[in-house]
């Protein structure tokens, strides 16, 4: 399955899809990788405490970020976002 929007933020235009093709649900998946405009970004653990999804080992699910300093970097061109989860 697959999922597309696109959005202003930060003055920045995205297009960001994100897709699941092993159809699993929320409390299954994670990201496995995730790119903007085909660089990949990095993913990160959310901690237990900041996170109702948390499991055993203290974490929760991971989340990619991208910085204030990032987005400002960014030019005006529209940029794609492409998440996929496993």
């Amino acid at each position: 399955h697959t999922a597309a929007l696109s959005l202003t933020f930060a003055g920045r235009k995205f297009h960001i899809v994100i897709e699941n093709p092993e159809n699993k649900n929320y409390d299954e998946y994670k990201i496995v990788s995730a790119s903007l405009d085909e660089k990949t970004l990095s993913t990160c653990d959310i901690l237990k405490e900041k996170s109702e999804d948390a499991t055993e080992d203290g974490k929760g699910k991971n989340a990619v970020v991208i910085s204030r300093e990032e987005l400002g970097c960014l030019d005006e061109k529209l940029h794609e976002i492409h998440v996929v989860l496993g």
